[in-house]
This record gives C-alpha cells, sequence and structure tokens, in this order.
C-alpha cells in the first residue's frame, strides 16, 4: 500500500474514534496526524492522572479503615484487656511493658475487625505501657497509651 494512502487511512481511522477539538483537524493531511497525535497525547495523560488519583484515593479508604478504634483497657490487679476494632480485616499485635520501650510482645495471625489481647501476669498497682498494632501486608496502623492496674 502506498504509505501517502495508509496515512490517509489511518488518519481518518483515528479522527473517527477520537472526538475532535477543533476543525482544523478534520483536514486528511500531515497537519491533521499531527492534531490527532496531540489529542492521544492528552488523553493519555488524562488516563494516567485519573489513574493515579484513583489509586491514591484507595490507598486513603484502605489507611482510613484500618486505623485503631474504639481501644478500650479494662484492668484487675493481675491482668489487662485491651481490645480494639478495624474496619477491615487485619492482622494485630500488642508490645507493653512497664517502660515506653515495652519490652513484651502478644501477637495475632488472624485477619479480623475485632482484636483482643488479655495481658496477663501483671503487678497490681502498677502503671504499664502499650503499642496497640494493626496490619495488613502492605500497611499498619498503631495506637499508643498507658494504664495503671488496680491495687
Amino acid at each position: 500500500m502506498n504509505r501517502g494512502l495508509f496515512l490517509i487511512i489511518s488518519s481518518l481511522a483515528l479522527a473517527a474514534l477520537l472526538p475532535v477539538p477543533d476543525a482544523e483537524a478534520v483536514d486528511i493531511g500531515f497537519s491533521s496526524i499531527g492534531t490527532i497525535r496531540g489529542r492521544v497525547e492528552e488523553l493519555d495523560e488524562k488516563v494516567l492522572k485519573e489513574k493515579e488519583r484513583s489509586e491514591r484515593e484507595k490507598r486513603e479508604r484502605e489507611e482510613e479503615a484500618l486505623e485503631i478504634r474504639d481501644l478500650e483497657v479494662t484492668t484487675t490487679s493481675e491482668e489487662a484487656v485491651v481490645s480494639w476494632r478495624t474496619e477491615i480485616e487485619s492482622m494485630s499485635r500488642i508490645r507493653y511493658g512497664l517502660t515506653p520501650d515495652y519490652g513484651n510482645l502478644k501477637a495475632s495471625t488472624e485477619d479480623r475487625l475485632n482484636h483482643s489481647f488479655t495481658l496477663t501476669g501483671l503487678q497490681g498497682g502498677t502503671t504499664y505501657y502499650y503499642k496497640a498494632v494493626s496490619f495488613t501486608g502492605e500497611r499498619e496502623s498503631s495506637r499508643t497509651g498507658f494504664f495503671l492496674t488496680e491495687e
């Protein structure tokens, strides 16, 4: 096929598929190919920006859903129960101890919405520090705090 004829047919095919922003693109010359090429590049850029925006919004929704909510600590003289919930299923762990360096760890590898750990063998009338963590394969959310066991 003649190269000139191929370009004209290609231009017509692309022009039929893409909305034309101005009347200049109706010409079947080399300038219309440039106009079509520019329009394709513009559409590619819009699609890429929309995809990036969509992925960013998805990450933000997942991070918000993983956020630790309704964290509660109940204590006796020898134990504490730390519980919380997330809006998406996740694994969890808790670090706790007599200092903010913690020292103790309990973990669950089960995906769940409601998380709870019973911390046993504690001393009465003592302050304990903790860090509650919910996590998926890619993200994690945590909250820190402290509690005082009963006398």
